[in-house]
Formats: structure tokens, sequence, C-alpha cells
């Protein structure tokens, strides 16, 4: 996870995470998305993105 705080003291936030489905009943994990988040100084979620870097991503 990476954070930075900005001027006007909200936080943008980076956290990678995996996604895992079920495909012909079998799970799969998928790895390369990245979350996207501001927060206001409560930590209150003010916007939320969902990234696919990886280029195998799903």
């Amino acid at each position: 996870m990476a954070y930075e705080k900005t001027d006007i003291e909200h936080y943008k936030v980076n956290v990678p995470v995996q996604k895992s489905y079920v495909d012909g009943g079998q799970q799969k994990t998928v790895s390369g998305y990245i979350v996207q988040m501001e927060l206001d100084r409560n930590f209150r979620i003010l916007t939320l993105t969902e990234r696919k870097p990886a280029a195998d991503a799903v």
C-alpha cells in the first residue's frame, strides 16, 4: 500500500488487490489490480477507482 497526504489534508491511497472468481467450477485468482482511493481527514472514502495495470488482468 502506498499513500500521500495532500495540501488539503486528504489522503490518496493505492492498494494492490487480487480478484477471485469461479470458472467452470474452479476458483481462479488474478493479481495485478490497484484500487485508488481518496480519503478525507476522517478517513471517509471520497473516491474509489479500480485500475488493472497488468496485461494479464481480466
